[in-house]
């Protein structure tokens, strides 16, 4: 039974290892798309957030030095599983799943303003976190919405 038990947990510890490789793998591709020929995607800055909620995945990344310029600008992009299924009932998934992006949005308003990576909390499906500029801060809620994230600042 213990083996057993420790199977299971070893299993779900490696899907989840496996389902944030793979966002973090297709951040590095959403960020190749929007770059320009200066700006590289700040690897430390990938952070991986699953929705307890839901099954939306997010994931936070900066881009660093676009035109030449010193400046980040950070990002939040939504990814959500989708799994084959059998062609009859139960209609039961088969495999790994494939994420697909729901939608990709600035987190701050501006390349002056930075995006504080603590503040960032999911409740009830929503995003929301703290931009922040020398003495003032202002909070942004993102929520997923049919075909595109949404936020407000």
């Amino acid at each position: 039974m213990l083996k057993i038990t420790l199977f299971g947990c070893l299993t779900l510890f490696s899907m989840a290892a496996s389902a944030e490789h793979q966002i973090a793998e297709d951040v590095r591709s959403v960020a190749q798309l929007l770059t320009d020929q200066y700006a590289v995607l700040v690897e430390h800055s990938i952070s991986v957030i699953k929705d307890d909620q839901s099954d939306v995945i997010f994931a936070t990344f900066s881009i660093e030095g676009f035109q030449g310029g010193n400046n980040f600008q950070p990002f939040i992009v939504a990814f959500k599983p989708e799994f084959r299924t059998e062609d009859s009932p139960p209609f039961q998934r088969i495999g790994a799943p494939k994420y697909r992006m729901l939608g990709i949005r600035h987190l701050c308003p501006s390349p002056s303003v930075l995006y504080r990576h603590d503040s960032l909390a999911i409740h009830n499906g929503e995003v929301t976190g703290v931009c922040e500029t020398g003495d003032s801060e202002s909070e942004f809620t993102v929520e997923v919405g049919p075909y595109d994230l949404l936020i407000e600042h």
